[in-house]
């Protein structure tokens, strides 16, 4: 093989590089929200009785519903680990109880699960890790029924408007996925109609969800008729779009449809692979402080992303700390992008080497 060192040739492959640097660079400063998800690892499962073999049966459907939440995939590979697993649940949970039952189920058992014990499960069997920041979505729904089109808000007290409301939260809930409503308050109402949403007008629906602070911006209408409901929605994360639809006889599945689609996509990007093990080296700036210094350091030990976090070196203003991740370095800059605790402080990736900044963080 011969090679071209033509010096043209040259310059041309160093601008290639060079874009492509500053463009993760201005990713990673691209503005991002993301919310702590509250309540990850705590499951509610419907059951008949108190019965203790009900109860194992159970706690085994709460873990596998939460593997669905932190990995991801609506279908969980039962490999050796995750089989072993769903046969001793109890080895996973710290608590337990029950609640009153609905028109579903006469009662729910309830099911705190230990973080650390479900994450190291998820890990062993090499399966992606979805952290506890997620990107937030505004929903705004188009509900047509009887001929007539209404939006659907978070405050909406109709029947039909209700229901969709209560069936994408906990689709939403199941998944792991933080979701709003628009107040549909005067300041709404002013940019939006139901037209608007119905055509899925993004030029004007997007601007109109700036002040909800969402990541995603959600564009749906369903429809309610005698055979059931038919529903299909747009989303936008940034530059990046989306879509789905469902027809189903109950709101429900068409819930679950439509939060699915949405979660699996932002899961294949913000979920940690369970590919091989790498260190890569930050130089992080900013670090002014002992206080500082503690804070990062709290943070970075805490991501989900890191299995372990060395410190290098220290200088008076930053440190250099050696991250062992399962990264790509696209989807590091998107987590910590996510975070918002660290930014871009010069061309990063494709070496092995981040240059970053602390922003803080809270003690």
């Amino acid at each position: 093989m011969i090679a071209n060192n033509h010096p043209n040739s040259v310059r041309r492959s160093s601008c290639i590089v060079w874009v492509l640097l500053i463009a993760m660079c201005v990713g990673l400063a691209a503005p991002m929200h993301g919310a702590q998800v509250s309540g990850l690892y705590d499951v509610r499962v419907g059951v008949d009785s108190q019965n203790p073999e009900l109860r194992d049966q159970a706690a085994s459907d709460g873990l596998l519903e939460l593997l669905t939440r932190l990995t991801g995939l609506t279908s969980v590979p039962r490999n050796e680990a995750v089989t072993a697993a769903l046969r001793s649940p109890e080895r996973y949970y710290n608590r337990f109880g029950y609640e009153e039952g609905d028109d579903a189920h006469p009662t729910y058992l309830s099911i705190t699960f230990d973080s650390a014990a479900v994450t190291g499960l998820i890990r062993s069997a090499r399966l992606p890790l979805w952290g506890s920041n997620r990107p937030t979505a505004v929903v705004w729904i188009a509900l047509r029924e009887g001929g007539q089109r209404s939006l659907v808000g978070s405050d909406s007290d109709d029947e039909s408007s209700a229901e969709l409301i209560r069936a994408l939260r906990r689709a939403a809930e199941r998944r792991g996925l933080p979701i709003t409503f628009p107040l549909l308050d005067l300041t709404d109402v002013a940019q939006v109609s139901p037209a608007v949403v119905w055509g899925r007008l993004a030029d004007v629906v997007v601007p109109a969800s700036e002040r909800y602070d969402a990541d995603v911006v959600v564009m749906g209408r369903v429809e309610r008729a005698a055979g059931g409901y038919t529903g299909s929605w747009r989303w936008r994360l940034g530059n990046e779009e989306g879509s789905a639809r469902s027809t189903s006889r109950d709101v429900q599945t068409t819930a679950n449809v439509l939060i699915d689609d949405l979660a699996n996509t932002l899961a294949g990007r913000f979920a940690v692979l369970g590919r091989s093990l790498r260190v890569v080296r930050a130089d992080i700036s900013g670090v002014n402080s002992a206080g500082d210094y503690g804070r990062l350091m709290r943070y970075l030990t805490s991501h989900q992303a890191f299995e372990r976090v060395a410190l290098q070196k220290m200088v008076p203003t930053g440190a250099t700390i050696a991250l062992a991740t399962r990264t790509s370095d696209e989807q590091l800059l998107d987590l910590l992008r996510l975070d918002g605790h660290l930014e871009a402080a010069g061309p990063a990736g494709f070496d092995g080497a981040l240059a970053l900044r602390w922003r803080g963080g809270e003690g």
